[in-house]
């Protein structure tokens, strides 16, 4: 979080920290005009059992490997190197079964 005073004035001033440290600066008693800029949550990342179940999802439709993997890594918001490399390890261990 940060809280940021006076911006368009002479005596700018610029909190940064957790909420409980905001509110602890503004126990002093700021004042003036203030922005707070709060941070949102920090996205979900997928587990690798959830890319590996979408890649073979995309597969099972017909789709090339490098196809799928683009697609799901597209989706999933993560590297097309690492979907790759997991339906690859997915194929293996289903072979080795």
């Amino acid at each position: 979080m940060a809280v940021c005073r006076e911006l368009t004035k002479k005596f700018q001033e610029y909190f940064r920290g957790t909420i409980a440290d905001a509110v602890e600066w503004a126990d002093r008693g700021p004042k003036g005009e203030m922005v707070l800029v709060v941070g949102g949550a920090p996205e979900r990342v997928p587990t690798e059992d959830e890319i590996t179940a979408a890649v073979r999802s995309a597969l099972a439709t017909g789709r090339s490997r490098r196809d799928a993997a683009e697609e799901v890594a597209a989706d999933l918001g993560v590297s097309r190197r690492l979907v790759y490399e997991l339906s690859l390890a997915a194929d293996s261990a289903e072979q080795g079964t």
